[in-house]
C-alpha cells in the first residue's frame, strides 16, 4: 500500500499505478515504470514455471519429466528474479520520491505540520539520528 494525500493506494503487479503517484519526481517515475514492467513479466513467468514443475512431477515420467521439471524450475527462477527486481524498483521509486519531498510533513490525521530536524541531511528522510 502507498499512502498519498491521506488515501491508501494498492501497488504491485495486480493493482495501482505507482508511476502516477510519484510522477512529480522523474527519477522515481522511471523506477516505478521499470517496476511495473518487471512485475508484469515476472509474475506470469513464475506461475508458468511452477505449472511446468507440477506437470513434470505429476504427469510425466522418465527423462521427459525431468526435462520439463528442469525447464519449469529455470522459468520459475527467472520469474522470481524479475519479481524481486520489480519489488526493489518499487521501493526505490517510493524512497526517491520521499527524499525529494519538502522538509516538512503533514500528519494525515490532524494535518499539523511537523518540522524536520535542523541538522538532518537531505536523503535520510529528515532523520537526525544518522546526521553528523
Amino acid at each position: 500500500m502507498y499512502v498519498k494525500d491521506g488515501r491508501e493506494v494498492p501497488i504491485g503487479p495486480f493493482g495501482g499505478d505507482l508511476a502516477s503517484l510519484v510522477a512529480d519526481t522523474p527519477a522515481a517515475a522511471m523506477h516505478a515504470r521499470k517496476s511495473h514492467t518487471q512485475l508484469a513479466i515476472g509474475v506470469p513467468t513464475y506461475l508458468t514455471g511452477v505449472a511446468g514443475v507440477i506437470v513434470g512431477i505429476a504427469a510425466l515420467s522418465g527423462p521427459v519429466g525431468w526435462v520439463v521439471i528442469g525447464i519449469g524450475a529455470v522459468t520459475a527462477g527467472s520469474g522470481l528474479g524479475f519479481m524481486g527486481s520489480g519489488l526493489t524498483h518499487a521501493v526505490d521509486a517510493v524512497n526517491i520520491n520521499n527524499d525529494a519531498a519538502p522538509n516538512s510533513i503533514g500528519c494525515p490525521v490532524t494535518g499539523q505540520q511537523h518540522a524536520v530536524a535542523p541538522n538532518a541531511r537531505p536523503g535520510n528522510g529528515g532523520n537526525a539520528i544518522n546526521a553528523p
